[in-house]
């Protein structure tokens, strides 16, 4: 919902409040047993996904609502659910029936609130707890949750330490306002490395084309490899973070983890085109024809990885145009017009030598 700048925190409270009482008085921290069919349709409720509508109901799927058998959600909401519901039988031991607590966590950005569900699950009294966000992306910790969760740049309001319990001496439940951790500064250093890095070899061509030419290719080749360093090192980083907060890294099957393969695969490749090159370049003419033929499969691998990426990238923009970012776009838009008209790496190994002769 719109709320201006200077009410969103009083909403947000008031919404956090409501979960302090839920199932009784201050009984909303307390964990619900749930399991099957209860789990699910718990997780759809609290998530505002849009049920089945009941007029649409057989006989026999009323007959299975009066018992408490049917399932409220089917087709995407569906799927958003069970792939939550997985995490959480994951998270404890495959259990089939979990203790779950549903954490409210209010999030303010582009002047819209947005009410998110945060599970709290373990498999018994004392056993470890788990959080698992909306994405199925799981955190052991309210600390781990804190600095890694994947909510929008803004700013987010949830109860202290994610307990709905009373402010120790006080009547009401303590609600705490922080910036989500893509919208402090280290994210905004590390995203504007990230544009720095992606925008190196499109601003180094134009550099470089005041150098002459024996030394435009070294030049060149020593930005590239400082992008493609960082490339690797931040997408490893990327996929890493995923697989230890359990979020899938099918490619696939997940766009966000085909986008990192591809990306990392470009990074490696384009690291070995980049150092295969420079050799090729320290020998000159009397480089060997093996070695000129590794660079050119190499420089052609790096260049069709690329523009599977370009592609895969294009596909999504258009599929989810609405909610990438304005810099992705552009970045976007200055590869592809960058790419399509490069002819660096369209050139031969003998051309290059030839041309580092210049």
């Amino acid at each position: 919902m719109e709320v201006s700048r200077s009410k969103w925190v009083s909403k947000a409270t008031d919404n956090i409040n409501r979960y302090l009482h839920r199932g009784g008085h201050l009984k909303g921290d307390e964990p619900q047993l749930l399991g099957g069919v209860s789990l699910l349709n718990t997780i759809g409720v609290a998530m505002g996904l849009p049920p089945t509508d009941p007029e649409d109901w057989t006989r026999s799927e009323m007959k299975k609502a009066l018992k408490g058998n049917l399932v409220y959600f089917e087709g995407a909401a569906r799927d958003i659910i069970d792939v939550i519901a997985d995490q959480i039988r994951n998270c404890c031991g495959g259990d089939a029936e979990n203790y779950v607590t549903v954490l409210p966590i209010e999030v303010y950005t582009k002047g819209i609130l947005i009410e998110v569900p945060l599970f709290r699950v373990h498999r018994y009294k004392d056993s470890q707890k788990y959080y698992i966000d909306t994405i199925g992306r799981y955190y052991e910790s309210f600390s781990d949750w804190f600095h890694t969760n994947k909510l929008p740049p803004g700013k987010m309001a949830y109860p202290y330490k994610l307990r709905l319990e009373l402010h120790p001496g006080y009547d009401y439940l303590r609600v705490v306002v922080r910036d989500t951790p893509s919208a402090r500064d280290a994210a905004e250093i590390v995203d504007t490395v990230d544009t720095i890095a992606t925008v190196a070899e499109i601003t180094s061509t134009a550099g470089l084309l005041f150098i002459p030419g024996g030394l435009a290719a070294p030049a060149r080749i020593s930005a590239g490899t400082a992008s493609a360093l960082w490339g690797i090192g931040r997408t490893t980083y990327q996929i890493v973070d995923k697989a230890i907060h359990g979020e899938s890294l099918n490619p696939v099957t997940n766009a966000e983890s085909r986008a990192l393969w591809l990306g990392l695969a470009v990074n490696v490749v384009d690291l070995g085109a980049k150092g295969a090159t420079r050799r090729l370049l320290a020998r000159g003419r009397a480089a060997p024809n093996s070695t000129r033929a590794i660079v050119n499969g190499i420089n052609r691998t790096h260049l069709t990885l690329r523009g599977i990426k370009i592609c895969d990238e294009t596909l999504y923009t258009i599929a989810h145009y609405d909610e990438v970012s304005l810099k992705k776009v552009l970045m976007l838009g200055c590869s592809i017009a960058f790419w399509t008209k490069d002819v660096y790496d369209f050139k031969t190994a003998d051309v290059l030598i030839e041309e580092s002769y210049e």
